[in-house]
């Protein structure tokens, strides 16, 4: 029973009819009623809406008396989704807060969300736009936390119909388009017809009248094969609807004919009214059939009054004023215009209602796009933090090999370095403390800084003064010699984190300077020329003439450690080149050598801190390991981007993108 009131099986006639022979072999009460609410569902899903009410509504009382609570909520479901096609918003209402108030269903079952999902579309009916779509959402969250995603494409359609009438036409297809994905993927015909013809409403308010016709003649090729005639009156009254503001009077009355014909067969009342408006509404535009435009209008009047759809109501009141007054006769035409007043009055209020709630709404979707943006940016930070935290991590166990050997030199030489010994041990055991309150707090990187850094630079300098101790007595200098190479790398290492960490913490855009490329460039040629000259490696400096604003000391950084590198990498007697390109809204500065440029896997590794790459120095340089990742967080900070390219004749090519003032100048007001 749930799967035939919540799904729209093609095979649904086959399995009434296997319902209907049960319940003939055994004629219980349950049997026979819940074969009626399988007659009335198939009736509903094809579009037979007044014996759909009719069934619904004579089992209702039987299925109360008998406490079928299963079968009366699933039969009074029905009930509400048929008052709604019938426009009967009130009969609604009342089913529904007696269901809820008598039976008060699990929120959380099958039947219990339908209801709620019920309960939301009334509120559609009632203009109460907000509540309907707080309700949605909500059922949205509840479903995908059951991990059922069987009723999502139908909130989903319920959420696009509510945001497109509501004038709010990018989120309305957005919210369609997720559920034609849904309905695609399960070939549900149903719901891409429906989906199709609501999106063919949003393309015809919005001027897209190519994509409007190709959604509509999707929809009715749909329901044509199906046989669903409520649905297939529809599509015709929205195709004739946007031929007529078109003024293509013909077409639209082809279509609005065929409406009102489907209309009648099947017992749709609001078919019927809404296709006999359109009729008349285009013959007073083309000024004909006066008498017959009259009918028409008066027809509808009658049948706005009887359902209540107050909209229809002005709308005729509004034509027929306009009839008459073209046809003379002012003393009626003068009759209906003070009906047009008197509800125009009323629906100016519904009106700004109406406004209030869009304005709501609209502010409640962009908060939604703000926390999500606030949420990305929340990750991002944590992946540099994280990042950053691997970084001193990384220089801790440094510092602790680095202790390690110095111990094991220690016990071949006590006697000599026991003083300096004693004070390493004091100083890792600060070390340690300091360390294990720092992971107590969170383990921020700039405490470890703090603590690791400058800590390490005490003990290394000891290190370095005993060595010079030892080299004065010791016969066998070698072992000194590799212990003292690797304090001064050490050394290097830890000041080159320090000018890393120390320009982290700079707000560098709100230090910017105006600087002109011949200047910097020139400084560049003299810095290093000199460097190039030792290894017979030709540096070329080719630049536009431009100004920019930077923070001088990063973007100095970032090109001298690339030109260092390029340097530093290079077989003797190359060529490196270095190029400063103004466009438009960027510039680009282009640093190219003839080294044995990036393997995929250096590709991969190259701007994160210690990566071990391929390539080593060809001319016995040092390398601390941060040099690229110290140019990519520059970079970064001054708002540009940095990307490595592997030419064709070999080497490697790095490419640093920089915005110009006037942006810097946005995101310094930020």
């Amino acid at each position: 029973m749930e799967k035939l009131f919540l799904s729209e099986y093609d095979d649904l006639g086959a399995i009434a009819a296997e319902m209907q022979e049960y319940a003939e072999q055994n004629p219980a009460p349950h049997n026979r009623l819940t074969y009626v609410y399988m007659e009335a569902v198939l009736d509903f899903l094809q579009g037979r809406i007044a014996p759909a009410e009719q069934k619904t509504m004579n089992a209702l009382p039987e299925i109360e008396a008998l406490g079928l609570e299963d079968l009366y909520l699933y039969t009074a479901n029905l009930a509400i989704s048929v008052a709604s096609q019938q426009g009967n918003t009130s009969r609604g209402l009342s089913l529904l807060e007696a269901v809820f108030s008598e039976y008060n269903p699990d929120p959380q079952s099958d039947i219990g969300l339908a209801l709620r999902r019920a309960k939301a579309m009334n509120y559609y009916d009632r203009s109460e736009y907000l509540q309907a779509i707080e309700m949605l959402i909500e059922l949205v969250e509840d479903n995908k936390a059951k991990n059922d995603s069987g009723s999502l494409p139908d909130l989903y359609a319920d959420l696009a119909l509510i945001f497109g009438h509501i004038n709010q036409h990018e989120e309305a297809i957005v919210w369609h388009e997720r559920a034609l994905e849904i309905y695609y993927a399960r070939n549900d015909r149903n719901g891409i017809a429906r989906t199709m013809n609501n999106l063919g409403i949003i393309f015809d308010k919005t001027e897209q009248y190519d994509r409007m016709a190709d959604s509509l003649r999707v929809a009715i090729s749909i329901n044509r094969e199906l046989g669903h005639s409520l649905n297939l009156a529809r599509n015709y009254y929205n195709l004739a609807t946007s031929y007529l503001s078109r003024s293509i009077y013909d077409s639209a009355v082809q279509y609005f004919t065929l409406g009102l014909e489907l209309s009648e067969e099947i017992g749709s009342q609001p078919g019927v009214m809404f296709n006999t408006f359109g009729i008349g509404n285009t013959y007073l535009r083309q000024n004909i059939y006066p008498d017959t435009t009259r009918e028409l209008f008066l027809s509808t009047l009658e049948m706005a009054r009887e359902s209540g759809q107050n909209a229809m109501k002005m709308n005729s009141f509004m034509l027929l004023y306009e009839l008459e007054k073209n046809m003379g006769n002012y003393s009626l035409a003068l009759e209906y215009h003070e009906e047009v007043l008197e509800m125009q009055i009323l629906f100016q209020q519904q009106a700004q209602d109406a406004a209030i709630q869009e304005i709501i709404i609209q502010h409640n979707v962009e908060q939604t796009n703000n926390e999500n943006k606030l949420l990305n940016e929340r990750l991002a930070f944590q992946e540099t933090t994280s990042r950053n935290r691997l970084a001193i991590i990384i220089l801790l166990i440094i510092g602790l090999l680095l202790a390690v050997s110095f111990f094991i030199y220690a016990i071949v030489t006590r006697k000599k370095l026991e003083a300096a010994f004693l004070d390493i041990q004091k100083q890792k055991a600060m070390l340690q403390q300091k360390n294990e309150q720092l992971e107590t707090i969170g383990q921020e990187r700039d405490a470890f800084l703090h603590i690791i850094v400058h800590d390490l630079k005490n003990p290394l300098s000891v290190i370095s003064s005993a060595l010079e101790l030892l080299s004065i007595e010791a016969k066998d200098k070698s072992i000194i010699s590799l212990i003292d190479d690797a304090v001064k790398r050490t050394g290097l290492l830890i000041q080159s984190l320090l000018n890393v960490f120390r320009m982290e913490k700079l707000n560098v855009l709100e230090m910017l300077t105006q600087e002109q490329s011949p200047a910097i460039m020139k400084q560049l040629e003299d810095d290093y020329t000199p460097i190039a000259k030792l290894k017979n490696i030709e540096l070329h400096f080719r630049y536009d003439v431009f100004e920019f604003y930077t923070h001088f000391e990063s973007f100095y950084g970032i090109l001298a450690n690339l030109i260092s590198n390029a340097i530093k990498y290079s077989p003797r007697e190359k060529n490196v080149w270095i190029d400063m390109i103004k466009g438009e809204n960027t510039f680009e500065v282009r640093i190219c050598d003839q080294g044995p440029g990036f393997s995929d896997n250096d590709m991969k590794q190259a701007f994160k801190p210690f990566a071990r790459l391929s390539a080593r120095p060809t001319g016995g340089e040092s390398s601390t390991g941060i040099g690229l990742y110290s140019v990519a967080t520059s970079s970064k900070r001054l708002k540009g981007t940095v990307k490595i390219n592997r030419p064709s004749a070999g080497g490697a090519e790095f490419v640093l993108t920089f915005p110009y003032l006037h942006e810097y100048k946005s995101w310094r007001q930020e």
